[in-house]
Formats: structure tokens, C-alpha cells, sequence
């Protein structure tokens, strides 16, 4: 499982529920639904990105509408809030 929490940022989404996917906006075939994609949010958004690189198993990490979003290998990422909607709030 990756990282709830890392030295420039915090986790505010993770694994989602289709309906919860729905509701936030996800693609249909979003990598959310299985629990292999986790968003980071936080004060420092490069930074945050160039630690999330290295992050075991990260296949893919970049800035998103204002968060960065992460792909992994072999994650099972917890869900969030209702649904697997809301994140950590920072």
C-alpha cells in the first residue's frame, strides 16, 4: 500500500467505489476502482511530485488539476471518505 502521508503532502483520494468515481469526475476504467491509483495533495506541488517518483512501485506520477495523481504496481490503496469521494482535508 503506498504512503497515507509523506514529507510535502498527504494522500486525498485512493481506492473508489464506481458510484464514488462517478460523482468526482473519474474515467469509467479509472485505476481508482481497483485500488492502484492514489492523489496527493499538498503546499508544494513539485515537490510532492519528484517524492512520489520515488515511491515503491510508482509507474506513473504527475500534476493534475491541482493534486498529483500516482499509478502504482501491486497497490491495494484504502478508500476515502463516503464512497471513496472525499479526501483528507489539509
Amino acid at each position: 500500500m503506498p504512503p497515507l502521508k509523506l514529507r510535502h503532502g498527504i494522500a486525498t483520494s485512493g481506492r473508489r467505489t464506481p458510484e464514488g468515481n462517478r460523482l468526482v469526475g473519474g474515467v469509467p476504467n479509472s485505476n481508482h476502482l481497483d485500488g492502484s491509483s492514489m492523489d496527493y495533495d499538498g503546499p508544494d506541488l513539485n515537490a510532492l511530485l519528484a517524492e512520489v517518483r520515488g515511491l515503491p512501485g510508482v509507474r506513473k506520477a504527475f500534476i493534475h488539476k491541482g493534486h498529483v495523481h500516482t499509478d502504482g504496481e501491486g497497490w491495494n490503496a484504502p478508500y476515502y471518505g463516503a464512497r471513496g469521494t472525499t479526501g483528507l482535508k489539509r
